[in-house]
């Protein structure tokens, strides 16, 4: 028997984010959500899939690769609700 998991089910994340110096704020290019916390080779494989998939955006882009906060978490959760 599989469980499938849903967005409501996810505890982790990656976010590709970069931050503005003036004012500290973050901006959030993408986020990667993960039913366990992820591994350096979660961190790498993300990196590497954004760095070179120019369906994502990022080719050429300067990002940062972050875990994601808990607040971030539960946004993505609220968008998904009901989908």
């Amino acid at each position: 028997m599989t469980t499938e998991k849903q967005v409501s089910d996810i505890t982790h994340g990656i976010a590709a984010v970069t931050k503005d110096e003036t004012d500290g704020s973050i901006f959030v290019y993408h986020f990667c959500g993960y039913f366990e916390e992820p591994s350096v080779a979660d961190f790498e494989s993300l990196r590497h899939e954004l760095e070179t998939d120019p369906d994502f955006g990022l080719v050429d882009m300067e990002f940062d690769l972050i875990l994601a906060t808990e607040e971030m978490i539960n946004h993505v959760k609220e968008e998904n609700n009901g989908k």
